[in-house]
This record gives structure tokens, sequence and C-alpha cells, in this order.
């Protein structure tokens, strides 16, 4: 039995801090009801990511050209942004590359061993 567990730090703790203020919010907004929490909390990371990387960019380079798509691109390629629900880092291609931890149940020890991070 192998499990994959996501390491990033911060990232559940982050969520759950956000969720109980989106859920109250919703609630008072929507008569009560209240909104799917994993689209606001993945909406809140993409807005809070873009503006990172334009307040980066104005600060750097005052007049790049946001028209130009690959130029635009290239900013979120092999860095790493720290945001509100943990670090998010993006590869060379501009997918996120998840910290991971491959465990293992362990017949000698009788528990779940760290196989390998990264």
């Amino acid at each position: 039995m192998v499990y994959i567990v996501e390491v990033e730090n911060g990232t559940i703790s982050g969520a759950e801090a956000l969720k109980s203020e989106w859920e109250d919010r919703s609630r008072l907004k929507n008569n009560g009801t209240k909104l799917v929490t994993p689209w606001l909390t993945s909406a809140y990371q993409a807005m809070q990511l873009i503006g990172k990387v334009l307040d980066s960019t104005q600060s750097t380079d005052p007049q790049f050209n946001y028209s130009d798509g690959r130029a635009f691109t290239a900013l979120f390629r092999n860095r790493t942004f720290n945001l509100d629900l943990g670090n998010l880092t993006m590869n060379s291609i501009g997918q996120r590359a998840a910290q991971l931890g491959f465990r293992y149940f362990s017949n000698i020890s009788d528990r779940f061993e760290v196989q390998h991070t990264g």
C-alpha cells in the first residue's frame, strides 16, 4: 500500500483559517447558504498569484509590455511564490511543481515509512 502525501507547508492551516471567514461571508451574502469553498480557495490563490507577478513586474520593469503573452507567462516560470495558503512553486513549463512524499507500509516496523520526498 502506497500513499502520496502533499507536504507543502502552510497549505492546510491557511485554507482552514480562511474557510470559516468565507463561509460566514457567503451566509450573510446568500441568505444563509454557503458557497463551495474549494473553488473559493483556488480562485483566491490564483488571484493572489497574478497579483504577486504584476506587483513584482511593476517594481522591476515599469515599461513591461503586458500584451506580450510569451514574456508574461515567462514571469511565472521557475519561481516560488509565498501565498497566504502556502508556497506555490512553478516549474520550467509553468506548471505547479508540488512537493510530494511517498510512504509505504513496512512489514518490519509495522508502520508507514517515508520512501522519497521531493
